[in-house]
């Protein structure tokens, strides 16, 4: 996999909770992340079938199965916890992507 390897490291769902919670923590972290990281992340949001259980463990509501727990989870559980208080209404644009990188 290649760093921002376009569309398929960016959540793709209907417009329930963890595709607008990963786009946002895409947006600030994708760029940065290691050859693993995107690894963790592409697994978290492609291989669960229901968005939700993302979001659950997320928020941890729900305890991550093993399968997906890892440094990506922790930040993004971090992340969710928005100790900054920022405004998370919406998903962000996707000009984060730069696709000439590829």
């Amino acid at each position: 996999m290649t760093r921002c390897g376009g569309a398929r490291l960016t959540p793709q769902r209907s417009a329930k909770p963890s595709p607008s919670l990963c786009s946002l923590f895409a947006k600030q972290y994708l760029n940065t992340m290691t050859e693993a990281q995107l690894q963790q992340y592409d697994k978290l949001i492609n291989e669960p079938s229901n968005d939700w259980d993302i979001y659950y463990w997320a928020t941890e509501a729900q305890p991550t199965p093993p399968d997906y727990q890892g440094e990506v989870m922790n930040m993004l559980q971090e992340f969710t916890k928005n100790r900054e208080q920022e405004q998370r209404l919406r998903a962000p644009d996707l000009e984060y992507l730069d696709v000439a990188k590829q």
